[in-house]
């Protein structure tokens, strides 16, 4: 079972967001990656949605590690057309990044919260948006010129430029509340199947290992917390995907969550009280949040349908989350109560992974 879940995850950690039966999926790479692992965790028993007891994990943080391929020194690559991005309104809500398919192809598009003043960033195969600290720029990942990377995008210029390099698949990028680091998910050992946690510099040096794991491990979705001192991930280390925190560096692993289920991309409140994720304890993918020690968890989506990736709105009070209960992905917020739901964009092609700014 392990081997066949970290072969599927090869291809979910470069591009993971969505897909027919499992997550959908922004990728050029083979499609329906999740459907597999859906329809494995769809087998076990769920699990009612109890506090859970958080297991502390011995791990030390590891040496810096430096990759073979030595990333080179960022290079600006100007968008197909120069014309400016003007800066949008935010409508007091603040600016969701998320990706979207035109024609086919995912990019990195920006809307004001309420979902109006739609536009396009990038559009070369491009995954996994996050906003830097000050919100001018928007780090991916991307496979484009037959590379897979971490890219940025300038907001106001759409300017966008190349962070690593480098023969391996570097992924879900998250910028440090500081704007110095960005974490990313990682594979020193290609070929094999072991995605471990990385920190990089902003300007895409010094790659720093947080993890170490044995056999065929991956950790997905990091985010850091408020305060720059954690960062919380999910992982396989218990055979199906958990919530896990950690400090900033990779010391004193906790184990969150303990269910059977796949629990996955967790995400802090701006206040650090709480975590939100993904999970398939309820038998479909549904939307959670739980206190930030992994006790009292709470349904805030309850629906048959796929609700994933969810983010926080910058007060704290919402969630942004990409859903197909119209038949095909879109991005809603909703009120944490499970209340006030509210469709943000509305197209016959794919729109996922948010990511919410001031």
């Amino acid at each position: 079972m392990k081997i066949i879940q970290g072969a599927l995850l090869l291809h979910v950690l470069i591009f993971t967001s969505g897909c027919s039966t499992g997550t959908p999926t922004v990728t050029p790479l083979p499609t329906n990656v999740y459907k597999e692992v859906a329809q494995v965790t769809s087998t076990k028993n769920p699990p009612t949605a109890t506090a859970t007891n958080p297991t502390t994990v011995t791990n030390e943080p590891t040496a810096t590690i430096e990759p073979k391929e030595t990333p080179i020194p960022p290079t600006p690559t100007e968008m197909p057309t120069s014309t400016p991005f003007h800066p949008l309104s935010g409508n007091g809500g603040g600016v969701i990044a998320y990706v979207s398919e035109v024609e086919g192809v995912p990019g990195i598009h920006i809307m004001n919260a309420d979902g109006t003043d739609s536009r396009q960033l990038t559009n070369e195969f491009d995954a996994h948006p996050d906003w830097s600290a000050d919100g001018t720029q928007i780090a991916f990942s991307t496979r484009r010129s037959d590379i897979v990377a971490i890219f940025t995008v300038d907001v106001a210029t759409g300017q966008v430029t190349q962070l690593t390099d480098t023969e391996r698949s570097p992924s879900h990028p998250d910028w440090s509340p500081d704007g110095n680091q960005i974490a990313i998910v990682y594979n020193p050992n290609h070929p094999g199947i072991n995605y471990e946690l990385y920190l990089i510099n902003s300007n895409g040096k010094n790659f720093n290992a947080l993890t170490d794991s044995a056999g065929y491990q991956t950790y997905a979705g990091p985010d850091w917390s408020p305060d720059g001192t954690q960062i919380v991930v999910a992982s396989d280390l218990e055979d199906n995907f958990n919530i896990y925190r950690m400090n900033s560096d990779g010391s004193n692993i906790v184990q969150l969550t303990t269910d059977t289920a796949d629990d996955r991309f967790p995400a802090w409140s701006p206040d650090g009280e709480h975590i939100a994720f993904e999970t398939y304890q309820d038998g479909n993918w549904e939307i959670y949040v739980m206190n930030a020690d992994g006790t009292d968890l709470q349904n805030v989506s309850n629906s048959p349908d796929r609700e994933q990736w969810p983010v926080w709105s910058p007060d704290g009070r919402r969630l942004v989350f990409q859903t197909d209960r119209d038949g095909n992905w879109e991005i809603y917020s909703i009120n944490l109560d499970g209340t006030d739901l509210q469709r943000l964009t509305n197209n016959e092609i794919k729109d996922t992974e948010p990511s919410w700014h001031q």
